[in-house]
């Protein structure tokens, strides 16, 4: 990675004072990043905006500007039905104790690395962030040609294959909730959801038990998507194989639910400690 150096001012006694107040102000903001990293090691539980600031004495104001920072970077998600936040894998990539408390001590990212392998595609693993899905860790395929989104990429909730498989773990009326809000949200498209079709398409997904898409968002690429088991207080998350359409093609689709549900099979049975016992929060 090239690093550039920046133009620094020659006269350093007339940047003395500036420096020190913007050293100052990147001090306060990284240890607030760091207080929110150690914050949820601690709770281990989804929590509210008014809760985080209250724990950490924080002004409402600057916890939802620190909150949806992070949330943009894909570290935290955030549940529309509970008002709460919560890491996101890529947030447990940092350390120890998400993986272990919520995946048996990193068992998904082997399993996504083993269902790669056998698949010869790419295997995403995604989670609901908003509105939004967000692809939170991806293990690519060595062929040369492949589907490779960055990590971080979103898709909308309500129109993405990954988006309804999500959809298709929650209550009609949570749905029905969240269609409400994104059709209220002005995103400049016009374009509103219809509640009682998108309510069917998930029920064929239920039955089905996957969601399949091609050329929707990216031309050329299709993706088989799946719901991963989660225990109770988990964040709902998806796997997918996702590839040329080409290969990922509707004659495919019984071919890499097998190697799906294999992988999901051969996984390491759950574990992980449970939340701490320890007082909440003390800096």
């Amino acid at each position: 990675m090239a690093l550039r150096k920046r133009g620094w001012n020659c006269n350093m006694s007339v940047m003395k004072d500036k420096e020190f107040k913007d050293d100052a102000a990147s001090v306060k903001s990284a240890r607030r990043v760091l207080s929110i990293f150690r914050y949820f090691e601690k709770v281990r539980t989804p929590r509210t905006l008014s809760e985080v600031s209250q724990d950490l004495g924080y002004p409402i104001s600057s916890t939802l500007a620190l909150l949806r920072s992070i949330q943009t970077l894909g570290c935290l998600t955030y549940n529309l039905e509970t008002k709460t936040y919560f890491p996101s894998m890529r947030f447990a990539m940092l350390g120890l104790w998400i993986p272990e408390r919520l995946f048996a001590g990193g068992g998904i990212v082997k399993m996504m690395e083993e269902l790669a392998s056998a698949t010869q595609e790419s295997a995403l693993l995604s989670v609901q962030n908003g509105l939004f899905a967000q692809h939170i860790h991806i293990v690519a395929t060595n062929q040369p040609l492949s589907y490779h989104p960055s990590v971080g990429t979103l898709r909308p909730l309500l129109t993405s294959a990954v988006g309804k498989v999500l959809l298709s773990q929650q209550s009609d009326e949570q749905v029905l909730k969240t269609v409400e809000k994104a059709n209220a949200k002005d995103d400049g498209d016009g374009v509103a959801v219809d509640g009682a079709k998108l309510l069917k398409e998930l029920a064929q997904i239920r039955r089905d038990g996957y969601a399949y898409s091609a050329n929707l968002f990216t031309p050329g690429a299709a993706s088989v998507v799946v719901a991963l088991p989660v225990r109770e207080g988990e964040v709902p998350m998806t796997i997918s194989v996702g590839g040329p359409a080409s290969r990922i093609n509707r004659a495919a689709i019984p071919r890499v639910l097998r190697h799906i549900r294999a992988a999901l099979d051969a996984m390491d049975p759950p574990g992980g400690s449970g939340p701490s016992d320890e007082q909440v929060w003390q800096d």
